[in-house]
């Protein structure tokens, strides 16, 4: 059976997310789909997205899709904007985004997706989500 790599990578510098999504609205050149955009607000807890820095996709056909972005996201801190990257993995038979488990990594996003799937998924950590309120532990 033959397995069918792609690695593509966009580097876009102070763009926005959607147009709704966005909390300080500048001219937009990329924008996430709008299921990623619907589980980062979900998952994290934001009320949208200040900036897209860069954005990488990486299929390991026929198992999963990988979509990576660098984002500044609204921050409750000092700093009005916090910089985070995050991978979301999805099957590949998935339509959307919805479902995506949310990893975290220690550097660059385009280090991580240059690398060879087994090292790609070595750096991957899982995201620590905070659990909805009332919510109970998951089991």
């Amino acid at each position: 059976m033959h397995f069918i790599r792609l690695l593509f990578a966009i580097v876009v510098i102070g763009t926005q997310a959607n147009a709704e999504d966005i909390l300080d609205p500048l001219p937009q050149a990329v924008s996430l789909p709008t299921s990623i955009v619907d589980l980062i607000k979900k998952k994290l807890h934001v009320k949208g997205i200040h900036e897209i820095h860069s954005i990488a996709y990486r299929l390991e056909y026929p198992e999963y899709e990988y979509f990576g972005a660098s984002l500044g996201l609204p921050s409750s801190g000092f700093e009005a904007v916090t910089h985070q990257e995050f991978i979301f993995r999805k099957d590949y038979r998935d339509k959307d985004w919805s479902n995506a488990t949310i990893f975290k990594i220690d550097t660059s996003l385009y280090s991580v997706f240059g690398k060879q799937l087994r090292n790609f998924e070595a750096s991957l950590k899982p995201y620590p989500i905070q659990h909805e309120p009332g919510a109970g532990a998951n089991p």
